[in-house]
């Protein structure tokens, strides 16, 4: 059975903004996605849920960092290949026979134990370019993930100089149409345009109320 759909409460008018209302359509792919089973695993249901709350983020560096998290919910690092992963346990029988303070070999092959995975770089990569040829201001899918994560780190880091602000705002937008894409996939061309009011909104309503 389908998981019960969150609601999902847009009060919008002909005046809101038409970047907001292109995301608006963004989010009704997802939850078409949702009401059909195709977000069922845990992962991506959080990912869908944290994604919903973007829209009810205002400041840019927040609402950036949101998505973020939405699309870091989506990956899921592969284990690396077989001569990788020998090389890295390796590293590890070496650190645990050294004669280095068992506090530090400790956190070493703890650090280490991640290495037999892929990193959040690499898997984000690797699930970005499943939207195949698709672009994000001016870039394919891997690197405008590449970009994305790139400013996260320095926002969450406090790198400096710290992005603009503007470009963050602009970027969240596009992240905003990103994520959307990954969590609706094929149903991409499943839903009318959205209109925030009048008939085009009803049959919006309509088409995400009637697919299950």
């Amino acid at each position: 059975m389908t998981a019960a759909l969150p609601p999902l409460n847009l009060n919008l008018t002909s005046g809101s903004p038409p970047g907001f209302l292109q995301a608006v359509w963004y989010l009704g792919q997802s939850a078409v996605a949702y009401r059909r089973g195709h977000l069922v695993d845990l992962r991506r249901r959080l990912a869908f849920a944290v994604y919903s709350s973007s829209f009810s983020v205002t400041e840019p560096d927040a609402r950036f960092l949101v998505l973020m998290a939405a699309l870091e919910a989506l990956i899921e690092p592969k284990q690396r290949p077989s001569e990788v992963v020998d090389h890295v346990d390796a590293l590890i029988a070496s650190t645990k026979a050294s004669n280095l303070p068992d506090a530090e070999k400790a956190s070493l092959v703890r650090s280490l134990n991640w290495l037999r995975v892929q990193s959040i770089g690499q898997a984000g990569r690797e699930l970005a370019s499943t939207l195949g040829e698709k672009v994000y201001d001016g870039r394919k899918p891997a690197a405008f993930f590449k970009r994305c994560y790139s400013t996260r780190s320095d926002l969450i880091h406090g790198n400096i100089p710290l992005p603009e602000r503007q470009d963050v705002d602009r970027m969240a937008a596009i992240l905003q149409r990103f994520v959307g894409d990954l969590l609706s996939g094929a149903l991409a061309t499943d839903l009318p345009p959205f209109e925030p009011e009048g008939p085009g909104r009803q049959a919006w309503e309509d088409a995400i109320a009637g697919l299950g």
